[in-house]
């Protein structure tokens, strides 16, 4: 069958690959196990981020060279300051916890 020129024909993989990389995950969440969860998350990202490389051409060159740069900065900022957040919360609950004997 001819392709028509900037046509894109959506396989198989691409349609059911993220759900169900994302629903291996959620299995593995439910069922206490970690490996399902990892290579459900591994999968998810493997199978979108084709999609996002499609979506990220579309940006505009106009876009300044900082501004997704210091948005990831910023992105890993707030991940750094919740996960010290957390960390924080787990000494907080070991230490109570361990008071319970």
């Amino acid at each position: 069958m001819p392709r028509v020129a900037g046509s894109h024909s959506v396989s198989v993989v691409e349609v059911y690959s993220p759900p169900a990389a994302a629903l291996l995950a959620v299995a593995g969440v439910f069922a206490k196990l970690a490996a399902p969860v990892v290579s459900g998350a591994i999968a998810v990202v493997a199978a979108v981020l084709p999609l996002l490389v499609v979506v990220l051409r579309g940006v505009p060159n106009w876009v300044p060279n900082w501004v997704p740069l210091s948005s990831a900065g910023l992105l890993l900022l707030l991940a750094g300051a919740m996960f010290e957040a957390r960390m924080r919360d787990v000494r907080r609950l070991r230490g109570w916890l361990a008071g319970l004997h």
